[in-house]
């Protein structure tokens, strides 16, 4: 059972310092506006604060100072605000709006949302409306101009991920709660003269949906996903506004995320952690890679896998630069496997290019027959070789002695600039010799002249 009831025009309303709810400075930046929304969000999200209703409030007023603060044009107009705020505008859009109740809950807006709701105060709706656009000058609206064509208010929804979707990413089922457009007023709340029955004179009638979203490999807390067209259904025919799903991350009993590097404890034997060797690593997405444990390794040392941050949003299939070396090791190196996959080529294949003197691998021992281990330069120099005989066409010997000339050009370019340095060196000794002479004969004249005058006295 729906009921609602008229709110009076003459009802005062407090000025709302979006500015000091973000705790921000009217000076800032649209990043310290952004950080500072995060910052709080997270902190009075209410599922980090379940059933605190302080928080809850608190939550909304942060959302409604990020909406106006976020956008340039709804900033401009509320920094134009003073004490007497209420004489340059007009009452809220739809005056005499209606309080919908859904089952004994109030919304100011006819949607619910369990975690913490799209309504805004009456004071964000006196400026810009109930959709968000700015409210006229002075006036109140009728019903006719209430129903022209506009876009339907967004709504916002917390969800929570896990650390492996926040890593690898996926789609994901929810269920929303949300209104739609009364079919048989068409969303009017009256037939005839008189309130509609089906909706009780709303003209709006709540519905659960399901919609199914993917997750962007890479999301945070506080990180927002748009899906556009299922917020608010718009008046008068106009489109629905858009959902955004607020994202809190769930913690991971195995992994930690510090920013975009991600913790994992792993136990080494002590015989591995004297000798050096290999130990299995998970990673967040369920694969187990080999970590090298270079001899006389210290005890909670921190080494780290290649590649296995977190995503970059805005590009998700790459991933920031990652690493498989102590925090203050020496190089990256790889077994012949990882090294054979990184360059694409076949593990036979890297054997032969070192038997040709190609490329020179370390050894984890002193023995001939020790594991060989790959650095970096070692799989760029595979990777050059297969594209020069993929593009040029030619053998082994011809890469060769491509490269021979490569690393003559560049001693060459190398001797040139050592060269090129000092000849500039030498100018500039050169230059300042002939200033320190010119200051120098300068002094002299001057002490000539100087006597000479006395003289004439």
């Amino acid at each position: 059972m729906m009921a609602y009831k008229n709110k009076g025009l003459g009802q005062a309303m407090d000025y709302k310092d979006y500015y000091k709810i973000l705790n921000v400075s009217r000076g800032a930046s649209a990043d310290e506006i952004k950080k500072a929304f995060r910052k709080l969000a997270r902190k009075y999200h209410p599922d980090v604060n379940p059933g605190d209703k302080k928080a809850e409030l608190r939550f909304k007023e942060i959302n409604e100072a990020y909406e106006v603060l976020s956008d340039p044009d709804k900033r401009r107009k509320y920094d134009t605000l003073g004490p007497n705020w209420q004489e340059q505008f007009g009452p809220p859009s739809g005056a005499g709006r209606r309080t919908y109740t859904y089952g004994g809950r109030t919304s100011s807006t006819p949607f619910d949302f369990d975690a913490g709701g799209a309504g805004f105060s009456d004071f964000f709706e006196a400026l810009f409306g109930r959709s968000g656009a700015a409210a006229p000058g002075m006036g109140t609206r009728g019903p006719r101009e209430d129903l022209r064509r506009r876009t339907g208010d967004n709504i916002e929804q917390p969800v929570e991920v896990t650390l492996q979707e926040a890593f690898s990413g996926g789609m994901r089922t929810f269920n929303i709660q949300t209104t739609e457009v009364c079919p048989i007023c068409k969303g009017t709340g009256e037939i005839g003269n008189k309130p509609c029955t089906n909706c009780g004179g709303q003209g709006m009638i709540p519905r659960n949906k399901r919609i199914q979203v993917k997750i962007n490999a890479g999301v945070d807390n506080g990180s927002r996903i748009r899906v556009a067209g299922e917020g608010q259904p718009g008046i008068g025919g106009g489109p629905r506004g858009d959902l955004y799903l607020i994202i809190s991350v769930k913690p991971d009993p195995m992994f930690e995320r510090k920013g975009d590097d991600i913790y994992a404890d792993v136990d080494v034997d002590l015989v591995t952690m004297m000798l050096g060797g290999e130990v299995p690593v998970p990673t967040p997405d369920g694969r187990k890679l080999a970590l090298t444990i270079p001899h006389t390794s210290p005890v909670k040392s921190v080494r780290s896998l290649r590649n296995w941050r977190v995503p970059d949003m805005s590009s998700p299939t790459r991933r920031k630069e990652g690493y498989i070396v102590p925090e203050k090791g020496d190089g990256a190196w790889y077994i012949i496997s990882v090294a054979a996959e990184k360059a694409e080529v076949h593990e036979q294949t890297l054997r032969h290019y070192e038997r040709l003197g190609l490329i020179s691998p370390a050894r984890k021992g002193n023995s001939p027959h020790s594991p060989r281990l790959y650095s970096d330069s070692d799989i760029e120099r595979v990777i050059q070789i297969r594209n020069l005989m993929q593009d040029l066409g030619v053998n082994l010997a011809g890469v060769e002695t491509i490269l021979h000339m490569r690393n003559l050009i560049e001693q060459m370019q190398i001797e040139n600039r050592e060269r090129l340095e000092q000849v500039q060196q030498q100018m500039e000794q050169e230059m300042q010799r002939l200033q320190d002479q010119h200051i120098s004969e300068t002094r002299r004249l001057k002490g000539i002249i100087e006597r000479l005058q006395r003289d004439k006295m």
